[in-house]
């Protein structure tokens, strides 16, 4: 392989990288727009605090976020609404690792 196509291809790879505070700018980004994602992440259970399993969500949407006075994990706690059944769920993002497609890093 010549190193231009190394080079190439170590860049499409990072294409397919994206920070999670800068997937979750983007999510906003989108919500405003009227424009859904896809997410995958981890479980977590708050009531066993044990991380466990994964769960793909195909189309959501960001609703409001929970504010400082109404948890103390307010600003990993990612709350979305799940598109498939118009409910509403969350996920911590320290979990998130997949973003539209793209692999999630911290």
């Amino acid at each position: 392989m010549k190193s231009s196509e190394g080079s190439l291809a170590l860049f499409m790879q990072l294409q397919e990288i994206i920070k999670s505070h800068h997937a979750l700018k983007i999510m906003r980004n989108l919500t405003k727009a009227g424009i859904t994602f896809s997410i995958e992440f981890e479980k977590f259970s708050t009531q066993t605090k044990e991380v466990g399993g994964y769960r793909k969500v195909e189309k959501a949407f960001l609703r409001k976020s929970f504010r400082a006075n109404q948890s103390s994990q307010h600003d990993i706690i990612i709350n979305y609404i799940d598109c498939s059944d118009d409910s509403n769920k969350s996920f911590r993002l320290p979990q998130l690792y997949r973003f539209n497609g793209k692999k999630v890093i911290l």
